[in-house]
């Protein structure tokens, strides 16, 4: 199991002293909290520790990905009414020294809102009730690229920030006095991760003596903002399906869509250009025969609730050789993420819901295509005009397992 990053909660009365232990679900940081109220007066203090577990699925996370660097906590009665909403730094957290203090009693009926990597404007101001919580958002830039002047990486994804949310509704009574409760908060990430294991030109028939030069990657077709709603991921074992809960109770809507192919922006590009770097990514090189490759690239994108020509697309690109020695033909492979075959159901989400991109998941991806692709096109502002391939044969086997896998094979005929 993958180290991960825990918290614990602590709503201490003025004479009282709470101690709190940290827990691990299989594929996320989770929040213990211990609520005392006094007569008067509560305090918040929340304290983080790593913690060294491990997932269940194999060995892909990045222990980068679930680093917090800011937590927002929120306490609702039953009804939703808010109790209350405190935002608090790395800093603080780190020092053990955070508390939020309230006047309103504390009880077995509450719930537990918590939002990690968020913007620290975010949750500031009137959020009279859980709903209110929820519904707040964040933008493409604000997960996926921390939207400061700071970043791991230039024009690349800051995993270190990555957006996380967990809830729980009521609050277990400890001991006989009423004075002290606990709960435990599961933390999932809001963004999606898609791994290109492999990507093959099968050649046979006509294309016995083609060639594929990969160029890169980019993701094409993401939304623009996500919200905070349940999150449940479910590995899909034996069943076909994996359960994801994200859309259900969805208050989001898009406004724009942006991919990661940037050959088309000039200096003078204007807002109408929705290229964003650090959703595409070029393919490695080997240092022996300087051989290009797309196996192994990860790219992170926001969840889309939508399907088929509206659903977010993993786009393989590079020069297509019908022949040794032909310079080669610009060619795409939009490739839908969430998607499987008739014949073998496995997905993420029930019936309906393929090609949908839930949070949480790794879509582990190995590909296979035995034909041509399609050429390139772009609209009037520079950006790409995705058309799904129709191909005789799409086989795709999905097998989720939380944020770290759900692998997929696809053959392309």
């Amino acid at each position: 199991m993958k180290p991960t990053r825990l918290f614990s909660m602590a709503v201490l009365a003025t004479a009282v002293a709470a101690v709190t232990g940290l827990t691990a679900c299989s594929s996320s940081p989770s929040i213990e909290a211990v609520v005392v109220p006094p007569a008067s007066e509560s305090a918040l203090t929340i304290s983080l520790k790593p913690v060294d577990t491990r997932a269940a699925a194999t060995g892909t996370t990045n222990d980068n990905e679930n680093k917090v660097n800011r937590v927002a906590v929120g306490i609702f009665d039953a009804s939703g009414n808010v109790k209350m909403v405190q935002t608090f730094e790395k800093s603080a957290i780190e020092n053990n020294a955070v508390t939020l203090s309230t006047t309103t009693a504390l009880t077995t009926t509450d719930h537990v809102l918590v939002a990690c990597n968020a913007p620290a404007n975010v949750f500031e101001g009137s959020i009279p009730n859980e709903a209110a919580f929820r519904a707040k958002t964040i933008t493409i830039d604000e997960a996926l690229y921390g939207a400061t002047s700071s970043h791991t990486t230039e024009n690349a994804v800051d995993i270190t920030n990555l957006p996380m949310f967990g809830h729980t509704e009521g609050l277990k009574q400890e001991g006989t006095d009423g004075t002290k409760f606990t709960a435990e908060v599961k933390v999932y990430h809001l963004v999606a991760k898609v791994t290109l294991e492999s990507f093959t030109l099968e050649k046979q028939g006509a294309m016995a003596n083609a060639s594929f030069e990969p160029e890169g990657i980019f993701l094409a077709h993401v939304p623009n903002v996500l919200d905070f709603q349940n999150v449940t991921a479910v590995a899909a074992i034996d069943s076909k399906a994996a359960e994801a809960a994200y859309f259900i109770d969805k208050s989001v809507s898009y406004s724009t869509y942006y991919h990661g192919d940037m050959t088309q922006k000039t200096d003078a590009s204007t807002d109408a250009f929705h290229g964003k770097a650090y959703l595409g990514m070029a393919a490695t090189t080997s240092t022996t025969d300087q051989s290009k490759s797309v196996d192994g690239l990860v790219a992170y994108t926001m969840p889309n609730s939508h399907d088929d020509a509206d659903a977010t697309f993993l786009v393989v690109k590079g020069k297509f050789h019908y022949k040794t020695g032909d310079k080669g033909t610009d060619v795409w492979y939009p490739l839908y993420i969430n998607y499987s075959t008739p014949t073998d159901d496995k997905h993420v989400g029930h019936v309906g819901d393929e090609k949908k991109v839930y949070p949480n998941f790794n879509y582990k991806m190995k590909v296979t295509v035995q034909g041509f692709g399609e050429k390139p096109a772009y609209d009037k502002n520079g950006n790409p005009v995705i058309t799904p391939l129709v191909p005789r044969t799409v086989a795709v086997t999905v097998t989720p397992q939380g944020f770290v896998d759900a692998p997929s094979e696809v053959t392309l005929n």
